[in-house]
């Protein structure tokens, strides 16, 4: 009898962070990956990766961050770093109408990289002072978000506001992918086995006809 594998067993998830420059990619990995903040600006050349172990619900998770440039002239080469990744976080500067107009081109990008899981994230939300100018902010990235059918988030990685939301969503969601996956092949390797053993049956019942 085959072994159940066991409930805590260990997965491995790919998570990336993408966007236009400035907007904060990598101070947003640094914080979720070490919970720190670092005030200056990084200027990442084509992509950075991050490991880190975490516990999800019962589930070991062996996360690979990559934290990629956004600069227009390094788009083309940082496709592959993000390629097929099992999650995507799209990020954007609330305060920059650049950032969030280019959420459009990036989406595309994504979908063309083969990304499975998508949120939108909108950050440095510590530098709306205003309820209207908050609410101004979370309507426009509804928008967005609900004409692309994605989840959004607003946060703030200088305050730790909210950024354990979006990766923890993304997580759950690959996880519960990953495990149907799992569970559609696994019928389908008993539907295979089954079929194999009934055509074995059928050939050695023929044989035994032709030699009586």
């Amino acid at each position: 009898m085959p072994q159940l594998r066991p409930k805590s067993q260990s997965r491995d998830v790919k998570i990336a962070v993408i966007g236009n420059n400035t907007v904060g990619k990598t101070s947003l990995s640094l914080r979720f990956i070490y919970g720190d903040f670092h005030p200056g600006y990084f200027h990442t050349r084509g992509g950075d990766i991050y490991l880190k172990q975490i516990k999800v619900h019962d589930q070991t998770v062996n996360l690979k961050l990559v934290d990629t440039a956004g600069h227009p002239y390094q788009r083309s080469l940082i496709g592959p770093l993000y390629k097929d990744a099992d999650g995507v976080i799209i990020l954007y500067d609330v305060t920059s109408e650049k950032s969030f107009n280019a959420l459009d081109d990036w989406i595309i990008a994504a979908q063309e990289n083969n990304c499975r899981e998508v949120v939108l994230v909108g950050n440095k939300l510590d530098l709306c002072k205003d309820s209207k100018k908050q609410e101004e902010v979370t309507n426009e990235l509804k928008l967005i978000a609900d004409r692309h059918n994605l989840r959004h988030y607003l946060v703030s990685a200088k305050t730790n506001l909210n950024v354990n939301r979006p990766f923890n969503r993304l997580l759950r969601e690959v996880l519960q992918r990953q495990a149907a996956e799992q569970a559609r092949a696994l019928i389908k390797d008993k539907e295979e086995v089954h079929q194999l053993q009934t055509t074995e049956k059928q050939v050695s019942g023929c044989f035994d006809c032709i030699m009586s």
